[in-house]
């Protein structure tokens, strides 16, 4: 009939697909005892989505199978079809990490990555005790003195680490902004952007940094640069501007943040800013129409992503100072 729709398991679907054919040969050599088969199934099952299958196949594999710990460190880590597991994430990830580069067959990109994820664990205390001489020792091993070959993640962390105010070093942070920058993190793209906008470190073209803001805020979708993008309009007086920018980066996220499904730190603190300058155009009727509910609807939302750095803010307007 013309409103019917046949389902894939239906007697009248087509003949199986290339990748129904895969499953079914790599089981049949399993059945034969071929470990390299079980590796493959269970890489198949990964890339398709298929986590606790996968899961179940992955356990399997040798002790060897480097790939197989990085998917079932990714598996556990997320929750993938299965509860969160951190200490089995970390456990799995550091027969990754720690496997010298040399001797290995598997990329050096998947080591170095698995060393960033530790890295990370240690930073954040998942599923590990918090100790950031830990985390630095894993990034600085992945970062891999900032080859392209080393992990553009672990590079753009390192530049995030020194510019925090508990571990300031301005030439630390730039050295490694610059190393992910020229490895295409727009992470670091946005962050040069930002030292340079605030005079932080060497460079000082201020029409370059902008030029870099806004790609990494509009071509790579960062929304940390977005954020530090609507406080530069904001403060030059570029109100339409200003709440433009704030909209577009706010519009489809802020419901997110009630449920902290924003996790990752530098996008919290770029939504937070472009939510805190948008109360505020619409609390003074710069750029868009008055609306005091809109405005203290996104202070709210400002203060729930990034409290410390939206206290100081709230200061400002208590001073009039923006």
């Amino acid at each position: 009939m013309g409103g019917e729709r046949l389902s894939a398991g239906s007697q009248n679907s087509p003949n199986p697909t290339p990748t129904m054919n895969l499953e079914k040969q790599l089981l049949q050599m399993i059945e034969t005892g071929s470990m390299r088969a079980l590796s493959a199934l269970g890489r198949y099952y990964f890339a398709e989505q298929h986590f606790y299958k996968a899961l179940t196949v992955l356990k399997n594999c040798p002790p060897w199978d480097l790939e197989a710990h990085y998917r079932l460190g990714i598996i556990y880590f997320d929750g993938l079809e299965i509860k969160r597991d951190m200490k089995r994430a970390v456990k799995h990830m550091k027969k990754v990490a720690t496997t010298p580069v040399e001797k290995s067959y598997v990329p050096e990109a998947l080591i170095r990555s698995a060393q960033y994820f530790v890295g990370y664990s240690y930073y954040a205390g998942f599923g590990v005790i918090t100790n950031e001489d830990e985390a630095i020792k894993w990034w600085l091993k992945a970062a891999h003195e900032g080859k392209p070959t080393g992990s553009i993640l672990a590079q753009t962390a390192l530049g995030l680490y020194y510019a925090d105010p508990w571990h300031f070093d301005v030439d630390r942070s730039a050295r490694w902004h610059i190393m992910a920058d020229n490895n295409k993190s727009p992470g670091s793209k946005a962050s040069r952007a930002v030292m340079c906008i605030y005079g932080l470190g060497k460079e000082k073209k201020i029409i370059k940094a902008l030029k870099n803001l806004k790609d990494a805020a509009y071509v790579y979708n960062n929304i940390f640069a977005a954020g530090h993008l609507v406080a530069f309009y904001y403060h030059r007086k570029m109100f339409n501007l200003a709440a433009q920018a704030a909209i577009r980066v706010t519009s489809d996220r802020l419901f997110q943040v009630e449920e902290q499904a924003i996790k990752n730190q530098s996008d919290r603190k770029g939504l937070a800013l472009a939510a805190f300058y948008l109360g505020r155009c619409y609390q003074l009727g710069r750029g868009v129409e008055e609306n005091i509910k809109k405005a203290q609807y996104l202070y709210n939302k400002a203060i729930k992503l990034d409290y410390d750095a939206m206290y100081k803010l709230y200061q400002t307007i208590i001073q009039d100072v923006v």
